[in-house]
């Protein structure tokens, strides 16, 4: 009955990489016809003046595993939603708006790495960061393999970068998404194992949430977090890209880019800021 689905596939059980019980999948289509929506809000008259999308699921009573074959957006971010609403269902975002938890939980993948031929996974959002090792395919999580906390309950949005011995876990922590008043910021901490312990300067983990701020706001952005992968150009100079919200246009979030430098094999960029005049970096 849902106008939106174009196609249904049901593939029968089959064995699994991690020797769990045999399972059938239903794959559903789903083509949503955003130039012909069936409802408007906000006076939006075409995809210039739309800010951002999110996507709801709700109504699930039972545990519920979703794979995407495909979700084609430019860029898509899983996130916690508080249903203001609703207070008895809600699914808290410690980085939203604070409510009392529920007992939902939301479990984000959000780094692969790869180690000695080895594949991880890192996600977490606010209820700690995990890692765990993956199949040699990458596609399922390895048999017998277990997850471990890696970090506490400050972070999400994490990226491990390995240089020189050392794994840096860099994170956000803070809000994203209130506009000017957004606290994203990015942080990182080092360790010299994959699974920790990751410490600031001191010798503190980031276990109990102890960390090196990298990146925070100053007078023209605010909300500094959600870094991506650090890019070394042709020169050799490393790139973090990040987002944040303009003090001087602060609808919607922008696309940051500063060059990462290292002392004492940590990172950190010019005056812990968003630089607003800057070389850019050299691709042949």
């Amino acid at each position: 009955g849902d106008p939106f689905v174009t196609d249904i596939k049901e593939t029968p059980a089959a064995n699994l990489p991690t020797g769990a019980t045999p399972t059938s999948a239903r794959w559903i289509q789903y083509k949503i016809p955003v130039s012909q929506p069936s409802n408007v809000i906000g006076g939006i008259s075409d995809f210039r003046t739309i800010g951002y999308m999110r996507m709801f699921m709700t109504g699930f009573n039972d545990d519920i595993t979703l794979r995407f074959g495909a979700l084609d957006l430019v860029r898509g971010e899983w996130r916690q939603y508080n249903a203001k609403n609703e207070s008895n269902k809600v699914i808290v975002d410690q980085g939203l708006v604070p409510a009392p938890a529920d007992n939902s939980t939301l479990e984000l993948g959000t780094v692969n790495i790869e180690e000695n031929g080895k594949k991880y996974l890192l996600w977490g959002s606010f209820r700690g960061i995990y890692a765990i090792e993956l199949s040699d395919d990458g596609l399922s999580v390895k048999q017998n393999a277990e997850k471990q906390q890696v970090a506490g309950t400050a972070y999400e949005g994490v990226y491990v970068h390995k240089r020189n011995g050392f794994y840096y876990m860099f994170a956000s922590i803070g809000s994203c998404c209130e506009g000017l008043n957004s606290t994203y910021t990015t942080v990182v901490g080092r360790s010299d194992n994959l699974f920790g312990p990751y410490l600031d300067k001191e010798g503190k983990s980031m276990m109990q949430n102890n960390h090196e701020v990298v990146i925070h706001k100053n007078s023209q952005f605010v909300g500094t977090g959600h870094n991506s992968e650090i890019v070394k150009d042709n020169k050799g100079q490393d790139w973090i890209f990040y987002h944040a919200v303009s003090v001087d246009n602060p609808k919607g979030r922008v696309l940051m880019l500063d060059p990462i430098r290292w002392e004492n094999n940590w990172p950190y960029i010019e005056g812990n800021t968003p630089s607003l005049k800057k070389e850019i970096p050299v691709f042949k």
